[in-house]
């Protein structure tokens, strides 16, 4: 069931053109898998703070139980961790298409790999600003698409612009939701 759970969570993979719609649907799936800690920081590997030495120097046999039952756990805490790190790397390396993969093949965790994909294809420069502007001016109502959704377009695009320092004025938001509207749509809004 599990395992039906994961495939049905695939997303589109990585390539040169889609990282924006790429970076929120891999987060998602690591959120929803648990794996999120993985791309946002390098987590510290749990420690075994439990020696053998300290489990002998215990004075009762209840205190040796005891210790040893928390070496097991912290021991098993650290394989789980590991288990986690690495599934969080195999589920990033596995959502980009294979020409990409070269790019991060040295990464060896998840966070280098999203952190290199994050500087590679989200870099705040001139051309890209000029990108994301003009995807931001060509946004138009698409035949047959609900307009709730057309709206949610311009303020992905007014949000990825100003993310990247693009100046998106108040009044250019507002015009680009009516200003390429089909005519039909315009009639429909003056009456």
């Amino acid at each position: 069931m599990a395992e039906n759970q994961e495939r049905s969570l695939s997303i589109p993979k990585l390539n040169t053109n889609n990282y924006h719609d790429w970076a929120i649907d891999a987060r998602m799936v690591m959120m929803e898998r648990g794996l999120v800690e993985f791309i946002e920081g390098e987590p510290e590997i749990p420690i075994v703070d439990v020696t053998e030495a300290i489990i002998q120097a215990a004075t009762t046999d209840a205190e040796r139980r005891q210790l040893s039952q928390d070496k097991r756990q912290q021991e098993n805490d650290r394989r789980g961790f590991k288990l986690r790190k690495d599934k969080a790397h195999a589920v990033l390396f596995l959502s980009i298409t294979q020409e990409l993969k070269s790019l991060v093949k040295n990464c060896e965790s998840a966070y280098q790999l999203w952190e290199k994909l994050r500087a590679t294809y989200e870099p705040i420069s001139l051309a890209r600003a000029a990108q994301l502007r003009r995807k931001f001016l060509n946004l138009s109502l698409k035949d047959g698409e609900d307009m709730s959704l057309f709206i949610c377009r311009v303020d992905d695009a007014v949000v990825e612009c100003r993310n990247a320092g693009v100046l998106i004025q108040e009044y250019e938001h507002a015009f680009q939701y009516i200003d390429l509207l089909p005519t039909i749509q315009l009639w429909t809004i003056g009456t």
